[in-house]
């Protein structure tokens, strides 16, 4: 298992923040900003690559190991398949929302170990908000100078006190699919499902910070769109799972890069017990 010192952790902040920098100062003179459009159709910027290579050096020197980013051409699997540990990086998460301007995009780093993200950094450069986990040693959030650990809200806790139950769902990516899935959990929970946009990572961030209690996601997301926050949300008490096998998310072990549908929550295994009409005998 590989561990960082706290040293090492400070390091790979200051190096998230540099690169959050380099978003912001594009995002700060928009007349800066060159959109082309990537093979699969989605938007890259100047922000995009100024992040991508700021992580890239600075990576490098913090722990050399293979770089993985959505702003490089992706390695074949023959050869990363190697890779015991490497950095997955998404430099700029949510480039939808650089463009529509409403400062919900992060920058992501994830140290990958056989397959586990073991480490993530979400930085949010408009805020400044900084989360971050490492196996064993807790999920933790930066606003300004104050440093918290943070915890997923057990969804028992919510549904005994007969709460509206927090949903999340994507900014730009509205999914029929999702809402009929929210629907069916409707049936199942005792008050109220709130649903609210949030753009990139940050939903799952929300969840593992307990401010949120449910992201579901179908449709296309890619490894680096949720390693770093995976990691987070594991160590905070939460699980992110598959919706076709429940199994919790694994990286770099097939030759695509693209995600299936997950659940995002303090209790996937529930969520998914309603999702497949299979209530328990005892409810939470």
């Amino acid at each position: 298992m590989i561990e960082f010192t706290s040293a090492q952790m400070d390091k790979l902040l200051q190096l998230v923040k540099l690169a959050g920098d380099d978003i912001l100062q594009i995002y700060q003179n928009p007349e800066t900003t060159q959109l082309v459009t990537k093979a699969d159709t989605s938007p890259l910027t100047a922000a995009d690559l100024a992040a991508h290579k700021r992580l890239a050096e600075g990576l490098a020197a913090i722990s050399p190991l293979p770089v993985l980013s959505e702003e490089s051409c992706p390695t074949d699997y023959a050869q990363r398949q190697e890779w015991d540990s490497f950095w997955l990086i998404d430099p700029l998460d949510g480039t939808k929302e650089f463009l529509a301007r409403n400062g919900q995009f992060t920058v992501n780093v994830a140290l990958i170990n056989k397959g586990t993200s073991v480490l993530g950094v979400v930085y949010q450069p408009v805020t400044g908000k900084f989360y971050w986990a490492q196996s064993n040693t807790g999920a933790w959030r930066k606003i300004g100078d104050e440093i918290v650990q943070i915890f997923c809200e057990p969804l028992a806790n919510r549904y005994q006190q007969q709460l509206p139950l927090r949903a999340l769902v994507s900014q730009h990516h509205h999914s029929v699919s999702t809402h009929k899935k929210l629907a069916q959990i409707q049936n199942y929970w005792p008050n109220n499902i709130e649903t609210f946009p949030l753009g990139s990572s940050l939903k799952i961030c929300a969840v593992a910070e307990g401010s949120a209690d449910l992201y579901l996601r179908t449709g296309p997301t890619n490894e680096w769109d949720t390693a770093a926050a995976h990691a987070i949300l594991d160590a905070a008490g939460g699980k992110l799972v598959s919706l076709q096998s429940t199994r919790s998310f694994t990286y770099n072990q097939r030759n695509t890069l693209l995600n299936g549908d997950f659940c995002a929550s303090s209790d996937p295994d529930l969520i998914l017990r309603w999702l497949n009409n299979q209530p328990s005998q005892s409810q939470p």
